[in-house]
């Protein structure tokens, strides 16, 4: 498990990861949020290069339903890819309520298709749960 957390500066809301251009049998990401302090959307998101070393794209998003944990008192929004498409980022990207401190601590004056490029989040190896 790798952990990230950015206690420095406002994170941009999404984390993503890849196999770069090696082959992955499963990809997992997971995000885990206080119950009280979950954002109001989530998407799970796939980036795409148009060529070496080019910047990665959006190419595809879907909403991601949150899943309650109530032993926890979490919220947690997870994509699990079989056989993730090499040079491909997959992630989960989320919105704050609108004027809430987070909000307005990450500066989000663009739409989420558009955030920059920050990571924040929990990743999680695939493997039998």
């Amino acid at each position: 498990m790798h952990v990230f957390e950015d206690v420095y500066a406002p994170m941009k809301p999404y984390y993503r990861e890849s196999g770069e251009d090696r082959p992955v049998g499963r990809l997992s990401v997971r995000v885990r949020f206080d119950l009280d302090d979950a954002p109001v959307e989530a998407w799970q998101v796939v980036w795409k290069r148009s060529k070496a070393g080019a910047a990665r794209q959006e190419v595809a998003r879907v909403e991601c339903r949150p899943v309650d944990d109530l032993h926890t008192g979490s919220v947690i929004y997870e994509l699990l890819e079989n056989r993730p498409e090499p040079g491909c980022a997959y992630g989960i990207c989320w919105r704050w309520q609108a004027g809430s401190s987070r909000d307005l601590a990450a500066g989000l004056a663009m739409p989420p298709a558009s955030l920059g490029a920050a990571r924040s989040g929990v990743i999680y190896p695939a493997g039998p749960r």
